[in-house]
């Protein structure tokens, strides 16, 4: 991987796109004037189809009370017809959701990332990232870390300060990152997966981007590397395989734990949903139509759910697994242990998102244009 050496201040971010790609970034954006996103509220054990600015609330069971007339709590306009892919992400600490965009059409288009405040939506600050922001951000040591994806080119990765917005730094890579940047706080340590053309897992200093080791992933190319974004749990990495294998590596140096096969489409297409590690499971979802739950220490498969293509990452919280599917377009809670499904919700359009819990509430993006909350 060519330079690599960080860069740092906030002046450096918009030297990685040209006048003319802004200029067309402020054309799209003004041309979309008044869309937007919305997020739809729905109470505990409730589902709702929502059209518009209205909801109409359903009792999933028989013995749930019903209730109606359920109002959005607030909803944020961006001015911006560029969809929302990725995760939103919350920081409760702080009271921020801050969410990615993606110019899409165009590769060369750059894309905003906001921060709204988590209780009333008003934007607290933005900023145009140099390519697309297909993965969610992270936060630690109160840093957002982003990483940006534009097919096979180079890019860059970005620590930002998330209360101001200022950029800390920024380190030029070989490829996209199209998942989730992990950070390990107790060893001061953002991982990310690179590809296209690089295909490797690259460990960075968190406070000062400097690289501490890569590893590059063994039978994989550029149209079969991990897709994922990276997982860190009890000093080991995961992540997910376009080559149809999940991986577990040693958070020290990156070398390989074992290897897992999961399966991908009959077409070949792999697989980009982010594993979740819990109580000794490692549950990744794969473009096969099946939820894997994998044991962590051998690598094992342990069972598999038909359910649908899954391209968000699921997350598990008391003992339940969530997720969504693109196609089946819904939001599923699972058991992790009997795989039985507790509920599920329609939503009205593809969902590439991963959905979140925070504070006793699940909140799932879809392409509908709207981010819905649940309340667990």
């Amino acid at each position: 991987m060519k330079d690599i050496s960080p860069t740092r201040g906030a002046s450096q971010v918009s030297q990685t796109f040209s006048k003319k790609q802004w200029a067309i970034a402020l054309a799209i954006m003004i041309l979309a004037f008044l869309l937007g996103a919305m997020l739809v509220v729905i109470p505990r054990n409730f589902s709702a189809h929502a059209a518009g600015a209205s909801i109409t609330l359903v009792p999933k069971k028989a013995n749930y009370k019903k209730q109606s007339g359920i109002a959005v709590k607030w909803s944020f306009n961006s001015n911006s017809s560029f969809p929302n892919f990725s995760a939103p992400l919350v920081d409760p600490v702080n009271n921020l959701v801050f969410f990615g965009t993606i110019g899409y059409q165009s590769t060369g288009i750059p894309s905003p990332l906001y921060a709204l405040d988590a209780q009333t939506g008003a934007l607290k600050w933005s900023m145009i990232m140099a390519w697309n922001v297909y993965g969610p951000p992270t936060v630690a040591l109160k840093t957002l870390y982003v990483g940006v994806a534009r097919g096979a080119n180079p890019t860059q990765i970005y620590a930002i300060d998330e209360i101001t917005g200022k950029l800390d730094w920024q380190n030029p890579i070989n490829g996209s990152i199209w998942g989730a940047i992990a950070v390990d706080t107790s060893t001061n340590t953002a991982i990310a997966f690179i590809s296209n053309p690089a295909s490797m897992v690259v460990a960075f200093d968190a406070t000062l981007g400097i690289v501490k080791w890569q590893s590059p992933i063994a039978g994989s190319s550029s149209s079969s590397q991990a897709g994922s974004g990276i997982a860190i749990a009890n000093g080991s990495v995961y992540f997910n395989g376009k080559n149809g294998y999940l991986y577990k590596l040693k958070e020290s140096d990156g070398s390989s734990v074992w290897t897992a096969y999961v399966g991908v489409q009959p077409t070949g297409q792999g697989n980009i949903a982010s594993p979740a590690i819990a109580n000794g499971v490692v549950y990744a979802g794969a473009m096969d139509n099946n939820l894997n739950a994998v044991d962590d220490s051998t690598g094992a498969l342990l069972w598999k759910k038909n359910i649908g293509l899954i391209y968000g990452s699921p997350v598990v919280a008391n003992g339940v697994v969530y997720l969504a599917t693109l196609g089946g377009k819904r939001i599923y809670a699972i058991n992790a242990t009997s795989k039985a499904i507790l509920f599920n919700y329609l939503t009205g359009g593809l969902i590439y998102s991963s959905p979140i819990v925070v504070n006793g509430w699940l909140y799932c993006g879809s392409t509908d244009g709207k981010m819905y909350a649940f309340s667990l």
